[in-house]
């Protein structure tokens, strides 16, 4: 793999929050902790698109022990508002998922941002060999 890749990945639709998306939910008189159906629906579609785009793209998995730098900018919808460092984890998680890296614990600097989008709702991503200074 070249030392100066430099990927990037789209995910569209309407970024979440997954730090506070667990709900507690009650059966047969015990509490249990249960992830909402539009976090998992967001993870899966998320999972497929990058997929898709590794593919399109011929980008093979980062090799194991590559650090990195990610950059996430999530364009928010009408009415979201959530803290920028919870915007990060869902696309982390979602990029692990579907093979673009084989452990989120080898980015060694993650910058995140939201912007507002209204039209077109989505996470941009760019991935690139960290470099110490």
């Amino acid at each position: 793999m070249d030392d100066r890749f430099v990927w990037k990945f789209t995910i569209i639709g309407k970024p979440i929050s997954q730090k506070n998306s667990k709900r507690v939910g009650l059966a047969k008189g015990r509490a249990y902790m249960y992830t909402p159906a539009n976090v998992k629906k967001w993870h899966k579609s998320a999972v497929s698109q990058l997929g898709a785009q590794l593919a399109e793209n011929d980008y093979p998995p980062i090799p194991h022990k590559t650090e990195m730098e990610v950059t996430i900018i999530s364009y928010l919808d009408k009415g979201q508002a959530i803290d920028v460092d919870n915007l990060a984890a869902a696309p982390m998680d979602a990029m692990q998922k579907a093979g673009v890296y084989t452990n989120d614990y080898w980015a060694r600097c993650i910058i995140s941002s939201r912007k507002k989008d209204w039209v077109n709702p989505r996470v941009e991503i760019e991935i690139t060999k960290y470099r110490e200074d």
